[in-house]
């Protein structure tokens, strides 16, 4: 039986150690799965890095070289079809329903009678859902026969949209575990514990990662504990009145902005922060959560991050907080510097939980559901 997955961009280094476990793992249970990249970034990951081949350990096509977003939707849904022609699939699983592109090729798949699977990370609160916009997404999910969900929050949704629970399959979110451990281990011998412990933010500068509320709950935490610093990871359209803003709340001395940096480069920062911060207003996973408690490092995010169910024990592994609310953001500071005497017991439990979200596990999910729901029947 053969499969066809498509993927928006080749960019994602944690899908693309997913499909390095998935393929062989897929081979052995008899299935052939072929992998087709449409991009091989977006204009919003272009701040982030370039693309890093090394986790794509799998033999995959790429549709359009440069970014998503300079292609149309007529020229994606020509070449998906082509790649559909050619591969001619017992199975598609599409990323998603939110292209025009992804309907030109459903339609495709239900007209030669090719069975029908899409992979979701959204969930109800990451976007504002209007009832009018979800009709259409519950009409194409009508073709589905299975959908692989990124998480409870997503499996959620879909149960709201209409698709029944027994061809939902929840595929736990994975970080590259083998390729950041072994970065870890070789950025080990020359840590340098820091002066004073600081919260860590890694990700886009951009509005939907609620930044102006983390700057606001942080100022007032810093009155009450100057001695804990904030360093922020990434670039992105907010940079310049971020820095804007912290010149003006008096906190320059207490807040960096690193830039973009390689994973190479950030690890070392997850190994030595005292926590993540992620206070998103729209957030389907968070998968800096998955890399931060992989090195023990507990995380605060807003209960709008879809990982906040799957992966936040509070006090154990970290602290949620209402979205949007710089004072509630700020109690969970000081909540989590009162926890200091038991940081290094967190980092234990961070590291216990997050390993059962890996690569491996998320493939063999995804191949116990192609079993059970690619042969015609099911």
């Amino acid at each position: 039986m053969k499969v066809l997955f498509f993927h928006n961009i080749l960019w994602a280094h944690y899908k693309g150690a997913v499909f390095s476990e998935l393929v062989p793992l897929a081979n052995e249970e008899g299935l052939s799965v072929e992998i087709v990249q449409i991009a091989e970034t977006s204009g919003q990951r272009k701040s982030l890095g370039s693309v890093d081949l090394a986790y794509h350990r799998y033999p995959y096509t790429v549709l359009f070289r440069g970014a998503y977003d300079d292609t149309s939707w007529i020229s994606r849904s020509r070449e998906m079809i082509r790649a559909l022609r050619r591969s001619r699939p017992d199975v598609v699983v599409l990323p998603g329903y939110y292209d025009r592109a992804f309907w030109v090729a459903m339609a495709y798949a239900v007209v030669f009678g090719i069975r029908r699977g899409i992979t979701m990370d959204s969930t109800a609160s990451d976007h504002p859902r209007r009832w009018l916009k979800e009709q259409p997404k519950k009409f194409f999910l009508r073709f589905c026969h299975f959908a692989l969900c990124y998480g409870t929050r997503s499996k959620d949704y879909l149960k709201q949209l209409g698709m029944p629970e027994k061809r939902l399959v929840i595929r736990c979110q994975a970080a590259p575990t083998d390729q950041l451990l072994a970065i870890g281990q070789s950025a080990t011998a020359s840590l340098v514990k820091p002066a004073k412990p600081f919260f860590l933010y890694v990700g886009r500068l951009s509005p939907e990662k609620g930044l102006l509320e983390l700057l606001a709950a942080y100022t007032e935490f810093h009155e009450k504990r100057p001695d804990y610093r904030l360093l922020l990871i990434g670039g992105g359209p907010m940079e310049a009145e971020l820095k804007r803003v912290v010149r003006e709340l008096g906190i320059s001395s207490a807040v960096e902005f690193l830039g973009p940096m390689a994973m190479a480069e950030i690890v070392p920062y997850y190994m030595t922060a005292y926590a993540l911060v992620l206070p998103s207003t729209s957030e389907p996973w968070g998968l800096v959560v998955n890399e931060a408690l992989l090195f023990g490092c507990p995380a605060i995010v807003s209960d709008r991050c879809g990982c906040a169910p799957d992966l936040i024990r509070a006090d154990r592994t970290g602290l949620v907080f209402a979205s949007g609310s710089a004072q509630e953001l700020a109690k969970s500071l000081h909540r989590m510097a009162e926890l200091s005497p038991q940081r290094e017991v967190m980092g234990i439990e961070c590291k216990a939980l997050i390993r059962h979200f890996t690569p491996k596990t998320a493939a063999s999910q995804m191949v116990s559901a192609l079993l059970l729901f690619a042969s015609p029947g099911q």
